[in-house]
């Protein structure tokens, strides 16, 4: 998390700690680019500074949505997971 942008960081931990480490680590790399193997090194750090980290924060919190409305549970617990999507994407912007 250190070595990825400000903001960025901020919602892909959040993402991590609630959903995976791996399937945060997968979303970053599809939307920078690379191949999804799950492990954030040289390759995937390099993609991410290509890319505006304000469109990035936008798009993780996009996928990680589509993933949460996906889920068979998101009837029940759909309005909080939006709710803290929400919350995080305007903090992670905020700090970018």
């Amino acid at each position: 998390g250190d070595d990825l942008p400000s903001g960025l960081d901020e919602a892909a931990f959040d993402l991590a700690i609630n959903s995976g480490v791996g399937r945060a680590s997968k979303f970053l790399q599809r939307i920078a680019g690379v191949p999804e193997d799950g492990m954030v090194g040289y390759k995937t750090l390099a993609a991410i500074a290509q890319h505006d980290p304000k469109d990035m924060v936008n798009e993780l919190c996009d996928a990680r949505m589509a993933f949460l409305r996906a889920l068979p549970t998101f009837t029940t617990f759909g309005k909080g997971w939006e709710r803290r999507v929400s919350e995080v994407r305007a903090t992670a912007l905020r700090l970018v």
